[in-house]
């Protein structure tokens, strides 16, 4: 008999060139493991064990890995002090994938949409019903074209007037970062059907100009749902038999800098250029096409931080008392909530230093108030594959405190 997780694969896994479906990746026997390396030495000799961390950046400090049975026996030799933090990944995907199957066979629009996560189409799909809700609110807007030509799909919601400054909210710039679709959804969500209920969602509707855009990398993230749950850059084909660039090191401001990668096989490789990319380029565009914008914010898991430029330098930006005022005060809020804890502070400070990350750009190049929030979770366990009861409540709780 077929298991969930194989009948969840053959629905969703979409074909490759030419109608033949890529083979699924496993993780069978691949572990998490957490490391503190002491040196840059130590960070070399880790890079050549496992080529995908799991930490957002790359430093010396603690930092998370994934590592194949084959690289296990190399850690084991390396003299690098580790602790398992995740036992099997395999097992966390194989249970996702049955739960995902059972949801979809009970029938994907029963009960709240937010209770599981959503593919590609269904995001599209709720982006127009919202639309459809409330004209008077909001309108769908294409952003841009993948390089697999899938739409990257926006929503833009403002009450009545004009002139009033824009900000905007993105998600799923790493493809198998599932919250950071879910949590600009439930923002745009939040804003359209609270809007006659909640005084506050009403005035900031109204005073404010929102460009929400959950899903940048649509190809990366389709392929997240079918063979390779993993994967985090986008497809592009970058011609020596690896594929894709990772879209958050391929912004102007600092790009090529360190925590950057110019290997086509790394999971920060930067690509050929600043904007190689159409995702990276589509959303600079909406940008530039936007320029009183004031703010953004560029969601991520995992870590629970809240993050301000720089993340290519170690300097402070001419503005570091006004970011630590915001990031302090948006940390706060996320504690009186639901009492999780999120540090803030300057990316390359607080976490590693990543060059070409988009908060650097919408800053350094366009002068808008820019934050990355890194998602749950703090610790290791079970890093990108949360549970929805692990994901959701912050992020309906910290929309409700007006934390955007």
């Amino acid at each position: 008999m077929l298991t969930g997780a194989v009948l969840w694969l053959v629905a969703f896994t979409p074909a490759a060139d030419g109608g033949e479906e890529p083979q699924e990746v496993r993780y069978d026997g691949h572990k998490v493991v957490r490391v503190d390396l002491q040196s840059q030495a130590e960070l070399d000799r880790m890079l050549r064990i496992s080529t995908d961390p799991w930490t957002e950046a790359v430093g010396v400090g603690p930092m998370d890995f994934r590592v194949s049975p084959q690289e296990m026996a190399l850690l084991e030799d390396s003299g690098i002090d580790y602790d398992v933090v995740i036992e099997n990944v395999q097992v966390l995907i194989d249970a996702e994938r049955d739960r995902l199957a059972f949801v979809g066979l009970r029938g994907a629009g029963i009960g709240d949409w937010f209770a599981e996560f959503k593919d590609y189409d269904a995001v599209n799909t709720k982006l127009n019903e919202l639309a459809t809700l409330r004209p008077d609110l909001a309108e769908v807007i294409n952003v841009g074209t993948s390089l697999e030509g899938r739409t990257i799909n926006g929503i833009r919601i403002t009450g009545p007037g004009t002139g009033k400054p824009p900000v905007l909210f993105n998600g799923c710039q790493h493809a198998r970062e599932w919250i950071a679709v879910m949590v600009p959804m439930y923002i745009a969500d939040t804003l359209i059907n609270d809007y006659d209920t909640d005084p506050a969602i009403q005035d900031i509707v109204d005073r404010v100009e929102f460009f929400i855009v959950p899903i940048v990398n649509p190809d990366g993230y389709v392929y997240t749902w079918g063979p390779d749950r993993l994967w985090r850059k986008n497809r592009r084909d970058n011609g020596d038999g690896t594929f894709g660039v990772d879209l958050n090191r391929n912004w102007s401001v600092g790009w090529g800098g360190a925590g950057s990668s110019g290997s086509t096989s790394s999971q920060t490789y930067r690509g050929l250029a600043a904007f190689s990319e159409p995702e990276s380029s589509a959303l600079r565009d909406l940008f530039v096409a936007s320029p009183q914008m004031v703010s953004t914010i560029d969601f991520h898991s995992y870590s629970q931080l809240v993050l301000s430029p720089w993340g290519y330098t170690l300097d402070l930006t001419p503005d570091v008392s006004l970011y630590d005022e915001l990031g302090s005060t948006m940390a706060q809020a996320i504690l009186d909530v639901h009492g999780t804890t999120y540090i803030d502070g300057a990316a390359a400070i607080t976490l590693y230093q990543a060059s070409g990350i988009s908060i650097d750009w919408t800053y350094g190049d366009q002068g808008a108030y820019s934050f990355t929030i890194e998602l749950r979770p703090a610790g290791s366990s079970p890093g990108f594959i949360l549970p929805p009861t692990r994901s959701f409540p912050p992020a309906r709780r910290t929309c409700r405190r007006r934390f955007i």
